[in-house]
């Protein structure tokens, strides 16, 4: 969504932050809340700047209206996540010195079994879930999954899917009033690629360890199959 957000900038100002799919320093899942230095640095930008933010974009767990003396709207798009999980896991392997996954991924000796086994990589386990409800905890369950489902209906005033990547980002600027614009994918690795790269091990520990993401997923494809294309 960079080429409309990038479009729209003399309407909108961006406090930009990435915070999911880590542990804090107390060992739960990441949040806007929780104590970390880059969590709680985010955390005053928000509140300082709370009367001129028009958008805040990025990988931020659900929760930024606790920071807000007014309404907020939520938009996200979900990964199938099985290609997520490969996808992140295969260019952290790439290029380990670029994030904290890479850093994360080099210390498993470049193993995503080991990485969720040890549990020290939540991108690979049910994060969208995470994410979606601004959830610290390491184990979801089924009920988080219907949490989920909940907040998409009433909290999120946009929800699509990266697969219907085009459709999802008419949907966000037709119900936001954004500027209608052309956009291009860029870094997109073919997926059959990313793919071959895991063995079937591999693929099962990964599929056992997103059930509740592969779930809403599918709930989302479902629930979009009965929208009006924009």
């Amino acid at each position: 969504m960079t080429d409309t957000l990038r479009a729209n900038r003399n309407l909108l100002r961006l406090v930009q932050g990435v915070l999911a799919g880590r542990k804090d320093l107390d060992g739960r899942g990441k949040t806007l809340f929780s104590a970390d230095e880059d969590a709680v640095v985010l955390r005053e930008e928000i509140i300082r700047r709370k009367d001129e933010i028009d958008t805040i974009t990025g990988h931020i767990p659900f929760g930024v209206h606790r920071l807000l003396e007014r309404p907020c709207h939520y938009f996200t798009l979900l990964r199938e996540p099985m290609a997520r999980a490969q996808s992140q896991f295969a260019h952290a392997l790439r290029r380990p010195d670029d994030s904290v996954l890479g850093g994360i991924v080099k210390s498993c000796d470049g193993d995503i079994v080991k990485s969720i086994e040890e549990q020290t990589a939540l991108q690979f386990m049910n994060d969208q879930t995470r994410m979606i409800i601004g959830s610290d905890k390491i184990q979801l369950t089924e009920s988080d999954l219907e949490l989920a489902k909940s907040l998409l209906i009433e909290r999120y005033a946009v929800f699509g899917t990266l697969e219907a990547l085009d459709e999802s980002l008419r949907r966000i600027v037709s119900r936001l009033g954004w500027q209608h614009i052309d956009f291009q994918h860029l870094n997109a690795a073919p997926e059959a690629d990313v793919r071959q790269q895991f063995s079937s091990r591999e693929n099962a520990i990964l599929t056992e360890a997103n059930q509740l993401d592969l779930k809403l997923y599918a709930w989302v494809q479902q629930r979009l199959s009965g929208v009006p294309r924009c």
